[in-house]
C-alpha cells in the first residue's frame, strides 16, 4: 500500500471513529438532560457537568490522539508567531479565560490568562499527544461544562434549545473545524 493510500485509508478511520464517537457522546448528554429533571439539577448539576464534560474531553483527546499532531502543532506555532501579545489575547479570549477559570493550569503548567505571545509559543512547542491529553484531563469539569454552554449559547440557535443533539453536535463541529484548520494551514 502506497503512502498516500494509507494516509487516506487512515483519515477514512479517523473520521469513522469521530463520527461513533460523536454519537455515543450526543446520546450520553441528552440521556444526562432526560434523567435529571429541572427540579433536581442542583444535584444532578455535578453530574450533568461530569457528563457534558467527559464527552468533550473525549472528543478532544480522540481528535488529539488521531491526528497529525505534529503537523497541529507547528501550524499552531506559525500562527501564533505572526501575532503580538495583544493580537495573541483578542484572537484567544476563550482560551485565556479557561486558563483563568482553571488554576490548576496555572499551578502544574504555569499558563496564566495574561501570558505574553513567546509564552503560549513556548508551551505548545513542549506538547506531544500524551501531555495534551493530560492538559485536557487537568480542566476541571465544571469548567468544561460552563465553556460550553457558552459556546453552545453564542454559536447555536436557542430556538432549537429543546433539540440538544444538535446543538451538541453544531459546537463539536464548529471545533473541529478549527481544529482541521490548524491541521491543514501550513
Amino acid at each position: 500500500m502506497d503512502r498516500a493510500h494509507a494516509s487516506e485509508t487512515d483519515h477514512g478511520k479517523s473520521v469513522g471513529t469521530m463520527i461513533g464517537i460523536r454519537r455515543l457522546c450526543v446520546g450520553i448528554i441528552i440521556a444526562a438532560a432526560a434523567i435529571w429533571p429541572a427540579s433536581h439539577r442542583a444535584c444532578a448539576q455535578t453530574v450533568q457537568d461530569r457528563l457534558v464534560s467527559s464527552t468533550f474531553k473525549t472528543l478532544a483527546k480522540t481528535y488529539i490522539t488521531t491526528a497529525d499532531f505534529k503537523v497541529l502543532r507547528d501550524n499552531t506555532v506559525k500562527r501564533l508567531q505572526q501575532l503580538d501579545t495583544n493580537s495573541f489575547h483578542q484572537l484567544y479570549p476563550r482560551v485565556l479565560r479557561i486558563v483563568d477559570d482553571a488554576p490548576v493550569l496555572k499551578k502544574e503548567l504555569g499558563l496564566r490568562s495574561d501570558m505574553t505571545v513567546s509564552q503560549a509559543i513556548a508551551f505548545v512547542k513542549s506538547l506531544d499527544k500524551k501531555k495534551s491529553c493530560a492538559v485536557v484531563d487537568m480542566i476541571p469539569d465544571r469548567v468544561v461544562a460552563y465553556h460550553v454552554g457558552q459556546f453552545m449559547a453564542e454559536k447555536t440557535d436557542p430556538a432549537n434549545s429543546k433539540n440538544i443533539a444538535a446543538r451538541v453536535a453544531a459546537v463539536w463541529q464548529h471545533i473541529q473545524k478549527k481544529f482541521d484548520k490548524a491541521a491543514l494551514n501550513s
